[in-house]
């Protein structure tokens, strides 16, 4: 059917009127012609003719392979050829059997990373539009998170100071989510086709194909979220730890990710999906605490938080954030500013921001108000955990469903 260069296969066989179609691999392209009884010989006599053409036009002989028999048995069919005497080499299309799930999983994984890195122009796309779109972030909210001598140490003045804080901090907890969920809401729509011919040919099972893409995603994303940290966390004055910030925020953005792959999952095209895609950002934004306090959400629909990423990234940020005074604050206001965080004047400690049993708290204020409590930080990281595996698990079968 084919013996010269790779290079060279594609134009041969749209030369002859066998189009590979588009995001088709080309040795699977010629695979599956080759299956095809009927076309096998369709196929030799225009290699024949064409290697003939070669070897008149370049005057020397040709090395390729001119006949071939097909036999048929009860499990397999067999396709020999003068040259390959081996039994060795004697190809079987039938009776295939798959490579472990870890052998699975490291080509796979190898293909992802090759994938990133091969398509450097949609990377360096990426990356400015991150750029671009968080300096300009930083630019609107510049040292909102800095105490300057401008600030009033007054209730107003720390509470509007608090306010502007929190925004920036959620601001950039937003951005991020969205930087790492949209582009892969397309991801499942738009490689449909080539998962479903090489799982067709059982060339993979779905797990390893999953957790292959969890194992580039994940590094991906932080990089993703520590450069977003990176260009706002000095202009605007964060004060929480780096490290622990990249980390919830991260967290925030591969969970909200699950949730597009789940509906990139049940879309049949990436025109279904993008139509899907308010199910994702309109709830998160809704049941976060941003436009309306939780305790104000009827209580028949106020389960749905648990669900939601963004209320529980934010949890988390909000701790590592306010968990400590800022810095230039006077300390003769310290009361002040414990009051506007947590809703009492005095902790129970410095380094855990929560109020002692026997005191009345203030819920304006901005902790109780977004249901957020420092003693509940591992529940917010198992809760999100929890969303992360249990939306990808339920996508995995969805696709494993669609497939069969």
């Amino acid at each position: 059917i084919y013996n010269s260069s790779t290079s060279n296969l594609i134009s041969y066989l749209t030369s002859i009127r066998y189009i590979c179609p588009k995001n088709n691999n080309p040795a699977d392209y010629i695979i599956s012609l080759s299956q095809k009884t009927s076309d096998i010989p369709i196929l030799i006599q225009l290699w024949n003719d064409y290697s003939h053409t070669l070897e008149t036009l370049n005057n020397q002989s040709s090395p390729y392979l001119s006949t071939y028999t097909i036999t048929k048995t009860k499990n397999t069919n067999t396709i020999h050829s003068p040259l390959l005497t081996d039994d060795s080499l004697i190809i079987k299309t039938n009776g295939y059997k798959r490579p472990s799930c870890c052998y699975q999983l490291y080509l796979l994984t190898s293909r992802e990373f090759q994938k990133i890195f091969r398509d450097y122009i949609t990377l360096f796309a990426q990356f400015s539009s991150i750029l671009f779109l968080n300096l300009i972030i930083a630019s609107v909210f510049k040292d909102c998170a800095t105490w300057t001598s401008d600030d009033t140490p007054d209730l107003m003045g720390v509470t509007q100071y608090i306010q502007n804080h929190f925004g920036a901090l959620t601001q950039v907890a937003i951005g991020s989510m969205f930087a790492l969920s949209q582009p892969i809401i397309l991801l499942f729509p738009l490689e449909r086709p080539i998962f479903l011919r090489e799982y067709s040919v059982r060339m993979y099972s779905i797990i390893p194909y999953f957790i292959s893409k969890m194992i580039t995603e994940i590094p991906m994303a932080f990089i993703q979220t520590s450069f977003i940290l990176l260009i706002n966390y000095f202009l605007i004055g964060f004060q929480a730890n780096f490290f622990y910030l990249s980390l919830s925020i991260t967290l925030l953005g591969l969970t909200a990710s699950s949730i597009s792959i789940l509906v990139g999952s049940i879309a049949s095209n990436a025109q279904i999906a993008i139509q899907l895609s308010p199910l994702i950002t309109v709830p998160q934004i809704l049941f976060a605490g941003f436009f309306v306090s939780i305790q104000k959400i009827p209580s028949f629909i106020r389960w749905i938080q648990y669900i939601c990423a963004l209320k529980y990234g934010i949890n988390l940020s909000m701790i590592y954030e306010f968990n400590s005074i800022p810095q230039n604050f006077p300390n003769t206001k310290k009361e002040l500013y414990y009051e506007t965080i947590i809703g009492c004047p005095f902790p129970v400690s410095s380094t855990n921001f929560t109020c002692p049993d026997n005191v009345t708290i203030n819920e304006n204020s901005l902790f109780p108000r977004n249901n957020v409590y420092v003693d509940n930080e591992w529940i917010y990281f198992i809760i999100l955990f929890s969303v992360f595996f249990g939306f990808r698990i339920m996508a995995c079968i969805f696709l494993m469903c669609k497939s069969n």
